[in-house]
């Protein structure tokens, strides 16, 4: 019984320490370039995947880039470059 409890909350230890890696301002998926992304995150344990998680999309015009986090996808204007 005791077992399986620790098991279960190393598990959801893990998830939220891998979604927090993805939650800053840097974008975990697309980056400048990117004319679209979807954030994705699997759990994986000893090399077994546990469960996946499928965020938000986006696709993006020209003159701005994809990124996404796992709570949100965003067009952002590509940098400018000075003459």
């Amino acid at each position: 019984m005791f077992k399986s409890i620790k098991i279960s909350i190393f598990a959801v230890a893990l998830f939220f320490m891998t979604m927090g890696r993805s939650l800053g301002s840097d974008c975990a998926a697309g980056g400048v370039g990117a004319e679209s992304c979807t954030f994705r995150s699997q759990v994986t344990i000893l090399g077994v995947g546990l469960w996946a998680v499928k965020g938000p999309s986006v696709s993006c015009g020209e003159g701005f880039y994809a990124c996404c986090n796992a709570t949100s996808a965003n067009c952002v204007e590509n940098p400018s470059i000075a003459p």
